[in-house]
């Protein structure tokens, strides 16, 4: 999970060196308002993603905790005022129409709403709520590895066209990870 999200991390990042890939929406990458908020997003979540998996590492939460809250502010920061934003004015212009407009500006809300319960529950020392919270807010965030997974597999694996490809994993880049979250809490994996 780890090599997973810092690579993906770390291509995100690398979007801000190099000019972006080429959108089927034509000049939109060349607009400078849509391109800063395409940064501003691949940016915040680049951070949430690259650091997000050390907060469920259990001996830096138990021999470290200073650190373990430094991280998680970080993080609380990247998605709250960094990359949530970016992505909701991205998902206003997704390809595909309004199925996959709807689709990703749903995973942006849920994002900014999972993490900010997230630490408002740390903050008010209900401890397994925040890792309720945590588990959410980073299942969310791994949909950026899920898409990257999922969408070559659909349109070169199975053949899927590119644009059926994009309409079916706005959606099915987050809502299997909120199910897969959902399992793991009700399964007891998060201890009081």
């Amino acid at each position: 999970m780890a090599f997973l999200a810092v690579g993906v991390g770390l291509y995100a990042l690398s979007n801000f060196f190099f000019a972006p890939l080429k959108f089927s929406k034509g000049d939109l990458a060349e607009d400078p308002i849509w391109l800063t908020f395409f940064h501003i997003h691949f940016i915040g979540g680049a951070i949430a993603l690259s650091i997000g998996w050390s907060q469920f590492w259990q001996k830096l939460r138990k021999n470290r905790l200073k650190l373990h809250r430094w991280l998680g502010k970080i993080y609380v920061i990247s998605i709250c005022l960094v990359g949530s934003v970016g992505g909701a004015y991205l998902a206003i212009f997704a390809n595909g129409g309004f199925a996959n407009q709807l689709g990703f500006m749903s995973l942006n809300v849920l994002w900014f709403i999972t993490t900010l319960l997230a630490y408002q529950t740390i903050k008010k020392k209900k401890v397994t709520a925040h890792k309720h919270w945590m588990i959410y807010s980073y299942a969310l965030t791994y949909a950026a590895v899920t898409l990257r997974i999922f969408w070559p597999f659909w349109e070169f694996g199975l053949g899927i066209p590119n644009e059926e490809a994009y309409a079916a994993i706005a959606w099915f880049c987050w809502v299997p990870n909120l199910i897969f979250a959902q399992i793991l809490i009700n399964k007891g994996w998060v201890k009081d």
